[in-house]
């Protein structure tokens, strides 16, 4: 019998300190430099369809996780709309400002995106 999954963040202990939100990715939709846009419902199927490094690292770790006090949890998304000309340079803030806290990124962000690099370099 499986527990029933919970809307509770999961702790996560990073490398300084302590996530009470549970947060794993941080990310952005919207512009895209040639063909469609990029929604947010364009980014949600990427993530289902493992078509992300994000989601993959979710994925390899689910076996673990699924044997772990995060059993009882399930994902949740969270976005805010912003014009294009803002977008990239909020998701630097956001991931800048999640690396000052914990000195690393969240779990599931595996690299540094320009939008955070070039936020690292004016300070």
């Amino acid at each position: 019998m499986s527990l029933p999954k919970t809307n509770s963040p999961a702790t996560l202990f990073r490398f300084v300190g302590v996530d009470a939100s549970g947060l794993i990715y941080i990310g952005r939709s919207g512009f895209r430099k040639r063909g469609r846009g990029r929604t947010v419902a364009n980014r949600l199927r990427e993530w289902i369809n493992l078509q992300h490094p994000g989601p993959n690292t979710y994925a390899k770790a689910l076996s673990t996780l699924d044997k772990s006090q995060w059993a009882d949890r399930k994902l949740q998304v969270g976005a805010i709309f912003l014009p294009d000309d803002q977008i990239e340079a909020a998701e630097g803030m956001a991931l800048a400002e999640y690396f000052e806290l914990h000195a690393e990124l969240p779990p599931c962000n595996l690299s540094t995106p320009g939008a955070f690099m070039r936020r690292r370099s004016n300070k």
